[in-house]
């Protein structure tokens, strides 16, 4: 069956061998070996394809009345071009409930007509069980391309420096993770999701708290670049992808972070707690810190782990194709 991916992004067609910048949809399409397809033009034409629909509904439109998304039947249109239609809920599963009602319905009557819906995550999974019971609800796990892993190269050697999940924003609550680790005395840097992406005072903020902004990388950039760090943290309000545990998993990075993300306690059973839970955070860190055999355990672990779960062969059986 011929794969195609239709979203917001502006090629078209397969994921050339030589991309290094794999951000979770982009890996998924080239895993897929699929053909991207631009939902825009996809939605105008004409074409009608042989195969499945993978859709990612678009986000950032909401509340502009004259663009060109607003109340279309998008999955309407698309079961009319493909042979089935995949509904993908990438990204934070609650994020469309911030939106205004009209919104909401508009949303769920998306999710509701499509032939499946995918999640990211086991947790997700129960939330839409729960809003569509007579739906066939899978879960997409966040992969990486092992192609690309083979050709990294000139990784640094490990410090004694942490790397947090993401920046001082609601989003990351970097601050609170910067928090337990400068309790710790262990030195702080925060990858940034785009300077032009955030807010002013999560910048100039960051040096006063003791932390350190790092420079924006593309995927490959920031995988050569993670390994010199010795501890991670993924205490986050949105889990969505969760690629940070999955970043630091395959080089024995030990990652404390939140048990919602599969990524997390697939990789890190031992250093994953509830949301919010930075009692326990905080012991599991101090235990790192102090405990070189339980350090080194979790490391080995991990790396055990992300062979055993996150293979291409495991990420196509969870896909139930």
């Amino acid at each position: 069956m011929n794969h195609y991916f239709c979203t917001e992004l502006g090629f078209e067609g397969k994921i050339p061998p030589t991309f290094t910048n794999l951000r979770t949809l982009e890996t998924w399409i080239k895993i897929l070996d699929a053909t991207h397809l631009n939902i825009y033009q996809t939605l105008k034409s004409n074409l009608k394809y042989d195969g499945i629909c993978w859709v990612v509904i678009p986000k950032g439109y909401h509340n502009k009345p004259n663009h060109p998304l607003v109340n279309h039947d998008i999955i309407g249109i698309l079961k009319a071009k493909f042979n089935e239609v995949y509904c993908i809920q990438e990204g934070e599963t609650t994020w469309w409930s911030s939106k205004s009602v009209q919104t909401q319905v508009w949303i769920y009557n998306q999710f509701a007509q499509s032939d499946r819906i995918y999640t990211q995550n086991s947790y997700d999974q129960k939330y839409l069980k729960g809003l569509f019971p007579n739906k066939q609800i899978f879960i997409i796990r966040s992969i990486m391309d092992p192609e690309i892993l083979s050709t990294l190269n000139n990784l640094p050697t490990q410090t004694e420096r942490a790397i947090i999940a993401g920046p001082l924003t609601n989003e990351y609550l970097g601050f609170n993770s910067n928090l337990l680790f400068q309790m710790c005395d262990i030195p702080v840097d925060i990858p940034p999701m785009g300077e032009s992406r955030m807010p002013k005072d999560s910048i100039n903020m960051a040096e006063p708290i003791g932390a350190k902004y790092l420079p924006y990388r593309m995927w490959k950039e920031w995988m050569e670049h993670l390994p010199q760090y010795r501890y991670g943290m993924f205490m986050v309000s949105a889990i969505g992808a969760a690629t940070f545990p999955l970043n630091c998993g395959y080089f024995g990075i030990p990652c404390i972070g939140d048990n919602r993300a599969d990524t997390q306690k697939l990789l890190f059973p031992d250093l994953s707690v509830d949301y919010l839970d930075y009692e326990n955070a905080l012991k599991k860190l101090k235990k790192l810190k102090t405990d070189n055999i339980f350090y080194k355990d979790i490391s080995q672990k991990s790396k055990e782990m992300y062979h055993e779960h996150f293979s291409k062969d495991i990420f196509i059986k969870l896909l139930n194709l």
